[in-house]
């Protein structure tokens, strides 16, 4: 209990100090200068009236304070007309001024591009001006000013991201960027840091990572003792031995293998390192980042010469041919209306249908031969799940959700053409549904829908929903680190709908086909390993079976063996459930896992006590 109450002391102490300290060291400058101190306890220093709740005493007892707490501010990696560059490839790099000899461009501080600055700002001369190198973590990225970034009015940087064909922006504190000035590149770069939340995941891959390599080669140093105590001794090599001795040669070379083909950073580390960083800013469309400890590695992977032409032009070949069928039809089915009985059909092609007016580019055939148009190429355009008047909802759990109209004697609660949208869902430029050509039809790209409910108990604090004024809905998803991400859907990828259950409009939205595709290749991935682990527990148990039904196969060797591979099947029975959540969650319960687990802890140690101690009788308790 004392050591608890002394643990609990020093948290305790800790949360203070943390609560008292306003901004991170980086960002804040010394107060002992003060200029002047007034009587509620605020603080001059260089022009700025630092109040109470903008300063701290730091461990060495001396007061600072935040100034970007009191006006806006930005941060420098160095002093004002430092350069800073990797002078040395296998250390970090570092500021530095011109030899006095040399003669450089002037220059004060690192110039921005205009475009890369936000208007309302003038220029440097509008925020308080912090010099000082770091990160909150030992990892920083380098940021070239060709890449889509942005500094906002307040200092804060906005990185945008496409990715898997989402727009996500990752948002960077003063305390997690700085802007210094290569001459070796001469240009502005900026140098970002992790956030603690991803350094802490990523260390704990790291450590599972690598947890995983040695207890491969851990495994290998056991298999390769047993392989050599039966090389040694001629007795044990009889038939079953040298059985025995081939299967452990196996498993030693796949487990030695086996980590340079799972973990990547091994491959970047060990097979394809140059050791040296041929470049410091890596190609367009990859930055490039640089630990702090002098180690390199870029956004792409490492790959060698590409030596399957054939395969790769197949590959090339099937794409253009799909890109020629894309072409042919220049929007989804599902975003398209059928032009059989167009109302007009003018000389040059186009064609009058619904009072809109389709020319020749927003026209094809579908695989029918019939006639259809894309009204949002012509048009901003919305898509409805149901038909006017119509609910939607999943009226049984084991069916998926439909449209439906409210019987003759129901009285619904609410009478409704469209569903209705709460206030500031709808792009403030449009008036309503009227500026849209609606579109009612059900169906997504891929066959994967999920629900966003718009208001109500349902919906998410995290996320922002909104329907742009073109059409598209967008998503907003502000995690845990405050990063915000958006997720565009265009027409074909949601639709609108009204849930009667819920009370509430809602967004069924699907997911684009890359993402479906990688989705569908994970899950193959997984289903491909239990199959694997499934035919080796067949082989196991033919093994074990062989054993039993010969007695002259059941001599001290023999049962060794057996009993490994009992272990054996054992294990690859358990591991698909215990690795793969899907499984988990389509057959067991968390306790059934956890009893797994245990079990295979079990197995496991009884594996290596089998391995070892052949000539004694084993006796568990448990």
């Amino acid at each position: 209990m004392p050591s608890i109450a002394r643990a609990l002391l020093v948290l305790a102490l800790f949360g203070l100090v943390a609560a008292e300290q306003p901004c991170h060291e980086l960002v804040s400058i010394s107060l002992e200068n003060a200029t002047e101190v007034f009587a509620n306890g605020s603080v001059l220093f260089d022009g700025l009236t630092f109040p109470s709740s903008a300063q701290y005493r730091d461990e060495y007892g001396q007061l600072r304070g935040c100034p970007c707490l009191v006006k806006r501010c930005i941060r420098f990696c160095c002093q004002p007309g430092e350069f800073y560059d990797r002078l040395v490839s296998d250390q970090p790099g570092s500021c530095y001024k011109p030899l006095p000899n040399e003669t450089i461009d002037d220059f004060d501080l690192p110039p921005l591009l205009e475009d890369k600055l936000d208007p309302t700002v003038n220029g440097y001369e509008d925020f308080y001006r912090i010099h000082r190198y770091g990160c909150l973590i030992p990892v920083m990225y380098i940021f070239r000013l060709s890449e889509p970034l942005r500094i906002t009015a307040d200092g804060l940087m906005v990185v945008e991201r496409i990715i898997g064909g989402r727009e996500r922006q990752y948002i960077y504190e003063q305390d997690r960027y700085c802007i210094a000035y290569s001459r070796v590149l001469n240009s502005t770069k900026i140098m970002g840091c992790r956030s603690a939340t991803e350094a802490e995941k990523q260390n704990k891959e790291n450590v599972e990572n690598w947890s995983y390599t040695s207890a491969n080669w851990l495994s290998v140093i056991f298999l390769v003792a047993t392989f050599v105590v039966y090389a040694l001794f001629k007795k044990l090599r009889n038939l079953p031995g040298m059985t025995l001795m081939s299967y452990v040669a196996c498993l030693a070379v796949a487990y030695a293998v086996l980590p340079f083909i799972r973990q990547t950073q091994m491959q970047n580390d060990l097979l394809y390192n140059d050791n040296v960083c041929k470049t410091i800013e890596p190609e367009e469309g990859k930055p490039g980042r640089y630990g702090l400890e002098g180690s390199c590695a870029f956004g792409g992977s490492h790959t060698k010469p590409d030596t399957a032409m054939p395969s790769t032009t197949g590959v090339l070949l099937v794409l253009l041919t799909f890109g020629l069928v894309a072409a042919e039809q220049p929007c989804h089915e599902l975003v398209s209306v059928s032009l059989e009985n167009a109302t007009e059909v003018f000389a040059d092609g186009s064609v009058l249908f619904d009072g809109l007016t389709f020319p020749n580019a927003s026209q094809y055939r579908d695989e029918s031969g019939q006639l259809r148009g894309c009204p949002c190429l012509v048009m901003k355009c919305i898509r409805f799940c149901c038909q006017a008047g119509e609910f939607h909802d999943k009226l049984h759990k084991d069916r998926p959700g439909l449209c439906y109209k409210p019987s003759a004697n129901e009285t619904a609660d609410e009478e409704f053409d469209l569903p209705p949208l709460p206030d500031g869902i709808l792009d403030p430029e449009v008036s309503g549904y009227d500026d849209f050509y609606r579109i009612h039809r059900k169906g997504c790209v891929v066959p994967a829908q999920y629900g966003i409910y718009l208001s109500g108990r349902l919906a998410k604090k995290s996320d922002m929903s909104r329907i742009s004024a073109d059409g598209h809905f967008v998503l907003e998803n502000t995690n845990t680190d405050g990063v915000k991400t958006n997720y565009t859907h265009e027409q074909e990828r949601y639709c609108v709908a009204y849930s009667r259950i819920h009370n509430t409009t809602k967004i069924l939205a699907c997911n684009s086909p890359a993402e479906d595709s990688r989705v569908k290749m994970e899950n193959a991935m997984r289903w491909s390993e239990t199959a694997a682990n499934w035919l080796s527990v067949i082989f196991l148990v033919a093994t074990f079976a062989v054993y039993s039904l010969f007695s002259s196969l059941r001599n001290l060797h023999g049962k060794t063996l057996m009993a490994y591979v009992a272990c054996l099947t054992v294990a690859y029975a358990v591991l698909p459930f215990i690795k793969h959540a899907e499984i988990q969650n389509n057959i067991l319960s968390d306790n059934s896992c956890k009893a797994m687990g245990m079990r295979m802890d079990f197995i496991l140690g009884e594996f290596f006590g089998t391995k070892n101690s052949y000539s004694r009788k084993h006796e568990i308790q448990v």
